[in-house]
């Protein structure tokens, strides 16, 4: 076993016998000769059991008892006595002995109290280890709460405060004490303490959950705050409820800055795109009666007029032609910012024969050549993507070189690849500096003048709004002399 175990009785012979039979069960045996002696031995050794007999001169059994205990409250004292009568054993235990024997004492019985001293010796051994463990646990626990950012807090079954970390206590402009024992109908509105009331049966039943709430500071205004909470028992056994708080004031009022700018863009939006059509509408009347009379002006006096009379015209009829083509253009742009809910399942093949038939007039009067692979079939707007192809191709066979040694070549194709489509319009023109890839897809900007290649410079700013707008992205890969590769994507 290898405890020490201290024997005390004036009797010398007593002492040897219980010495060498405690030996053979392989206790460390410490004799005392008295009471002064055996207080003296167990102060010095602290044995782990204590053999002391009543009856002794000087110092009893009874005075060694009682010195023992003083100083350590926990000692396994057994006490020996040669008058087994009932008033001694009780005035034994009553002072504080683990046990009691009557001389002359059997094996059997020495055995069965020294194994009762070593049960109890191990149990409180093992509750100190478990105390420890749990004083370390708290401690732990307690550091991690206090070094928390969010708030913690524990309420009683009756709402009332038990405990708040410093975070909780920051939050609502508190000391920590003030908190104690506040009840939560202090710190919210009796509207959301009413729903934390039915939130707390959920918790109580050993469900877990999480909500919004609102709770009010010292100052009287108000947070926004997110509990997570769970049923927890306490060291006496009474159900508390461990909650968790997030300040997310500063997350609510952002999402309402970005709903009320949501809304305000949308406006925005519609009011522009409203006055874009308006605008249009009443730009178009005015330039259909110019472009009428100055169509008829030419028919009935060129030729008829000096050679400067007729270039006049000319410019007029030019600068009514390319306003009424801006003014088209713009109206299209406005329009591609916006989906209209009109998505579709579309076979992107027949979208480009669409685009491909719209550019009819232009791809046969250049003999353009122009081609594409399989092609998928996605959700989009059909109206919009179709543009998209017909400015590509469009430009394409536009932007040639002055004298081409080839026909115009547009060929289209697409790879699908981590969630997305991504299409390619490449062609065989001349092609655009590195410097200036960036600047095509801005609105007006133009890379050439009227007469070098017509256009209002808004095209490649639609098919860049509707990319965006089907949630892909539009760029352009490009070489001087070489043609030019403009890719755009769709998600699946």
């Amino acid at each position: 076993m290898g405890d020490h175990l201290l024997i005390a009785d004036d009797d010398v012979r007593v002492l040897e016998t219980f010495s060498r039979n405690l030996e053979r069960l392989g206790y460390t045996v410490v004799k005392a000769l008295g009471g002064e002696e055996a207080v003296r031995l167990y102060a010095h050794g602290q044995p782990a059991i204590a053999l002391i007999d009543v009856r002794m001169p000087g110092m009893d059994g009874f005075d060694v008892l009682k010195a023992i205990r003083s100083g350590d409250p926990e000692a396994e004292v057994i006490l020996v006595t040669g008058h087994g009568d009932v008033d001694t054993a009780v005035e034994a235990l009553r002072l504080g002995a683990s046990d009691f024997l009557a001389k002359p004492v059997e094996q059997s019985a020495l055995d069965i109290a020294l194994r009762r001293a070593q049960d109890r010796i191990r149990l409180k051994r093992s509750l100190r280890r478990a105390q420890a463990a749990l004083q370390a646990s708290e401690a732990h626990y307690r550091a991690i709460t206090e070094a928390a950012v969010v708030g913690v807090g524990i309420t009683d079954v009756e709402e009332n405060l038990t405990f708040v970390n410093q975070a909780f206590a920051d939050m609502l402009g508190y000391e920590r004490t003030e908190m104690w024992f506040m009840n939560l109908a202090q710190l919210t509105t009796p509207e959301e303490f009413v729903r934390y009331r039915q939130e707390t049966q959920s918790w109580m039943a050993g469900l877990r959950s999480q909500y919004e709430t609102v709770m009010r500071r010292r100052d009287g205004s108000m947070l926004h705050v997110l509990v997570s909470a769970a049923p927890i028992t306490d060291a006496e056994g009474e159900m508390r409820i461990l909650a968790v708080i997030s300040d997310i004031t500063d997350l609510k009022n952002a999402e309402r800055e970005r709903e009320r700018y949501a809304a305000e863009l949308e406006r925005s939006n519609k009011e522009l795109q409203q006055f874009a059509y308006i605008a249009s509408h009443d730009l178009r009347e005015p330039l259909r009666m110019v472009s009428g009379f100055v169509d008829l002006l030419a028919r009935r006096y060129r030729g008829r007029l000096d050679d400067e009379a007729d270039e006049f015209i000319a410019y007029i009829v030019d600068g009514v032609a390319r306003m009424q083509r801006l003014i088209s253009d713009l109206l299209a742009y406005s329009r591609a910012g916006k989906r209209d809910d009109r998505l579709a399942l579309s076979d992107c093949n027949a979208l480009v024969e669409q685009a491909l038939l719209n550019l009819h007039a232009v791809v046969a009067e250049s003999e353009a050549v122009v081609t594409h692979d399989p092609l998928p079939t996605l959700v989009v707007d059909p109206s919009q993507i179709v543009q998209v192809f017909q400015n590509l191709i469009s430009n394409g066979i536009k932007f040639q070189p002055p004298q081409p040694v080839e026909p115009p070549r547009v060929h289209i194709s697409a790879e699908q690849g981590g969630g997305i489509w991504t299409f390619s319009v490449q062609d065989n023109g001349i092609g655009i500096a590195p410097e200036d890839i960036e600047r095509v897809f801005e609105v007006f900007e133009r890379l050439h003048t009227q007469e070098e290649y017509p256009g209002t410079g808004i095209g490649l700013s639609i098919c860049k709004k509707v990319a965006e707008n089907h949630g892909g992205r539009i760029w352009a890969t490009s070489e001087l002399g070489r043609g030019s590769t403009f890719f755009f994507t769709i998600p699946e």
